[in-house]
């Protein structure tokens, strides 16, 4: 059996808003609401993005936490079916 752990987790907490956040402490990275149709990300120290589908703006968090903390790469969870997810 294998124990699998990861740097980040994206969590969904309703049907308008999911944020990434750091496995280890617990902080907040990343932030993606959605308004009107349209999903915004959001996070200290990287540009705001927006996605139009919440698979994007998965890629959006990714993609703006990763610019947020400077980094070269890192690993994230996220939830099983959360992409089909409108």
């Amino acid at each position: 059996m294998f124990a699998v752990t990861t740097d980040h987790q994206i969590v969904p907490f309703s049907d308008d808003q999911m944020a990434l956040f750091d496995a280890k402490t617990g902080d907040r990275i990343a932030v993606a609401t959605r308004d009107s149709g349209t999903w915004t990300i959001t996070a200290d120290n990287a540009d705001t993005k927006s996605a139009t589908d919440r698979s994007s703006a998965i890629t959006a968090l990714l993609d703006t936490a990763l610019e947020s903390l400077g980094g070269d790469g890192y690993s994230t969870m996220v939830p099983h079916g959360l992409a089909e997810q409108p």
